[in-house]
C-alpha cells in the first residue's frame, strides 16, 4: 500500500520565500528584465523590424539581441 504524500502549494512556497528582503528584490529585478524583453519583442513586432535590422540601428550585433529577446535559448 502507497502511502499518500501532502503536497505543498506553489503559492505558500513562493510566499514564504518572498517574505525574505533579498530575494523578494532579486524576484523583482527578474521579473522587471522579463517584462522589458517582451517589451522590445513586441515593439520590434509592431515596427515591422527583424533582429538584424534592429541590431543594425542601434549599431550591434544581430546575436546581442537575440541574447535580450531570447535569453533562455
Amino acid at each position: 500500500m502507497m502511502k499518500k504524500v501532502k503536497g505543498i502549494a506553489y503559492s505558500d512556497i513562493k510566499a514564504e520565500l518572498l517574505a525574505d528582503p533579498e530575494i523578494h528584490a532579486l524576484y523583482m529585478a527578474e521579473k522587471k528584465e522579463e517584462e522589458l524583453e517582451e517589451l522590445l519583442f513586441k515593439m520590434r513586432n509592431n515596427a515591422g523590424l527583424n533582429s538584424t535590422q534592429v541590431a543594425k540601428r542601434m549599431g550591434i550585433t544581430q546575436p546581442a539581441i537575440s541574447k535580450v529577446v531570447y535569453p533562455m535559448l
